[in-house]
């Protein structure tokens, strides 16, 4: 290998760790981005306005809420599943989050906790997770497919599961 091969190899060497390490600098900021988005999304439930809250969704998004029968798909009804739900007057906070980046798609799993003030001023809390999957829309995210479902651990204590008996004692022994 001659002089001219030997800097031809390192630069391209040197020129694909800059890629790689420009990559990995774009996928941080986007993580962070989509990290953000959540937070603002939550920002709009909490302000009630259903069409601010529908504009985050793609055209033809798909909402698969936590206090739905049906499956909502696009905007309008997003917008009229958010209209509903703004009624039970919530707020709530990002309580953690996942981001795997994919491309110009953003993959956000997390934990939220609403509180929902009830007909009486009582306030309930309801802990549950959600799942964003957001695509690059220009500079902003749009929500393609958004589900939420009530957190197992306070649905399945509620409901005396993971194999308890009354007595709190697991049912596994009583069997042998």
């Amino acid at each position: 290998m001659d002089k001219k091969q030997k800097v031809a190899l390192i630069l391209t060497g040197v020129g694909t760790l800059g890629y790689i390490g420009y990559r990995y600098y774009l996928s941080k900021g986007a993580k962070k981005s989509a990290e953000e988005f959540a937070k603002k999304w939550m920002d709009k439930v909490c302000k009630r306005n259903s069409d601010h809250i529908a504009d985050m969704y793609h055209a033809d998004g798909v909402l698969l809420g936590s206090s739905a029968e049906s499956i909502s798909t696009g905007r309008a009804e997003i917008e009229f599943y958010f209209r509903q739900f703004v009624e039970q007057m919530p707020c709530g906070t990002i309580d953690d989050v996942s981001v795997i980046m994919r491309g110009n798609t953003a993959i956000v799993n997390g934990n939220y906790t609403f509180t929902f003030v009830e007909k009486d001023g009582d306030m309930t809390d309801n802990p549950s997770r959600f799942t964003f999957i957001l695509e690059r829309d220009g500079e902003d995210w749009k929500i393609l497919t958004h589900h939420s479902s009530p957190h197992p651990t306070k649905e399945v204590e509620d409901a005396g599961m993971y194999g308890q008996d009354d007595e709190g004692d697991d049912d596994y022994d009583d069997e042998q």
